[in-house]
Parts: structure tokens; C-alpha cells; sequence
């Protein structure tokens, strides 16, 4: 939660809001959630684990069953904010990426009483578009994008495509890519991502934790500002224009394997809490 600072820096106290098939779930009965995002697995995915403590909370949930929608929403908590409206819950709010439930694993009964868990997915791994297509005559950026764009077949859209997340590639277009009884989703991952360069670099393909679709390679984002520093030092030494950006870095006289503190400064006012980097 506290990495949500990261991209959205009006919410200084985040409050976890997450819904199954719209019917909110019980805060006090989420165990852990662990959303994750990375270049290499391509699509978000979640895992979250509840428990029922005897009052059957969870077993009025309805259609809590493979494939439905789970939502995430992130919403500021602390009323003293200044962006906070008063007769409203939140002014300022961040929704993650939309997920369904690819498998259940479950310690309890059918009343739900006792431990479960929930691996979620993005829903572009179980709903794909598998119609044929032929591309000829352009990078393969712009067949990735093309299909982006299209959700005709999927039944769920994208984020328009930023150009300052999804560059353009290098191929001239003179080999035809054909996509013929395979999924978009696969068709991008094995047909043409293996062969795109971006100013001659492998490209990677993904999508992130608010479902924009990023076209970019290591170089590029080696040399883009940081929303994360994890700095081995104390606050003392923290010289540099940090201003935006959460700084993870060991307590003074902090021994604690793993614990280090979060330092963000937001218009020059520090914020620090505790957390455990895992």
C-alpha cells in the first residue's frame, strides 16, 4: 500500500477497497493481498487470502466462482487531507486493474467458514481474441498496438496508449506476421515480441497495475526518473531532490533483517512509516 504514494501522491493515508462481482468485501476479513506487477510475467496478477471468523461474512458473497471480476480501489482515508471533501468517503481515489479469479484453494467447508485464497488474473489470460489476421507492411509495434486497440474480441478494453510508454519499433514491415487458430495475447508474446527492437534493444512488452499497456526497453527505463530508492542509509543523508518519490532506507540503530522505513516527501513535508521490504 505504501507504493501506492508512488503514483499517486494525493493520497496520503491509502485505504483497500476490493469488491467481488461488486459486493464489497469485508476489510477485517482480508488476511493478505499481494498485487504484482512486473515486466517479465507480462499481465498483473493478485493473490489474496481471507478468513472467516464464524459469522459467515464470505458465504453472502454471490458468485464467487472462477472467472468473476474482482475490483480494487484505493481511496484516501484520512479526512484531515486537504484534498479530502467533506460529504464525500474520498475525493481522491486510484482503481487498479480489474482481475477474475483463475483458481480458489480452500482450508474451509462449502459455508466458507475457516481460510481461503484467491490467485486472481488479468482477464486478457483467460478471454482472447482467436481470430485470424494477417499483418504486413508495418512495425511490429504497430501490430501490437493495433491489437490493443481492438477489443471487439475480448470483450474488455485497454488504456488509450501513451507514446511516452509505448515507443515505436524498429522493423520495417517487410516480413508478414500471421496470426492463425492462437490468441492475441499469445500471438504478441510468441509471434512478434521476440522479433521487436526499439533503437536496435529488445523490447519488453507488459501490462501494469492500472491496465496501460507499456512497449519499452531496459535501457530506457534504466535511464527514466525513479517512483522507488532504496537508499542504505538514514533520513539524514538524504540530500538529493527526493520531492515525489518514496525513499525505502534502514532506521538508525535499526538491526531488524528486512525492516527498513519509508521516507516521502510530498511539497518538502516527510512522511515516514514503517514497512518490511520482502
Amino acid at each position: 500500500m505504501k507504493l501506492i504514494k508512488g503514483i499517486c501522491p494525493e493520497i496520503h493515508k491509502p485505504e483497500l477497497r476490493i469488491a467481488a462481482n461488486a459486493y464489497p468485501i469485508p476489510n477485517d476479513a482480508v488476511d493478505s493481498f499481494d498485487f504484482l506487477v512486473d515486466e517479465l510475467n507480462h499481465l498483473p496478477r493478485c493473490v489474496i487470502r481471507f478468513r472467516d471468523y464464524g459469522d459467515k461474512r464470505l458465504a453472502g458473497l454471490h458468485g464467487l466462482g472462477l472467472g468473476a471480476p474482482i475490483t480494487f480501489n484505493i481511496v484516501e482515508a484520512d479526512v484531515t487531507n486537504k484534498n479530502y471533501d467533506k460529504g464525500v468517503k474520498a475525493l481522491t481515489s486510484l482503481e487498479l486493474t480489474p482481475l477474475s479469479i483463475s483458481k480458489m484453494h480452500s482450508s474451509s467447508g462449502p459455508d466458507f467458514l475457516g481460510q481461503f485464497e484467491l490467485l486472481l488474473e488479468h482477464p486478457w489470460k483467460m478471454f482472447k481474441d482467436f481470430s485470424s489476421h494477417a499483418y504486413a507492411g508495418e512495425a511490429n509495434s504497430e501490430i501490437i498496438r493495433k491489437i490493443i486497440e481492438n477489443s471487439n474480441g475480448r470483450g474488455f478494453d485497454f488504456e488509450d496508449i501513451d507514446s511516452n510508454m509505448f515507443f515505436s519499433s524498429d522493423e520495417d514491415g517487410s516480413i508478414p506476421r500471421y496470426k492463425c487458430g492462437e490468441g492475441d495475447y499469445d500471438f504478441i508474446l510468441n509471434r512478434v515480441l521476440p522479433y521487436t527492437t526499439i533503437n536496435k534493444y529488445p523490447a519488453n512488452f507488459w501490462v501494469d497495475e492500472i491496465n496501460r499497456v507499456h512497449l519499452d526497453t531496459y535501457k530506457n527505463m534504466y535511464q527514466a526518473d525513479p517512483k522507488v530508492v532504496v537508499f542504505l542509509g538514514n533520513q539524514a543523508d538524504v540530500n538529493d531532490d527526493v520531492n515525489g518519490i518514496l525513499v525505502m532506507g534502514k532506521s538508525e540503530n535499526d538491526t531488524n533483517e528486512g525492516h527498513f522505513d519509508i521516507w516521502y516527501f510530498y511539497n518538502r513535508t516527510q512522511y515516514v512509516e514503517s514497512g518490511i521490504l520482502r
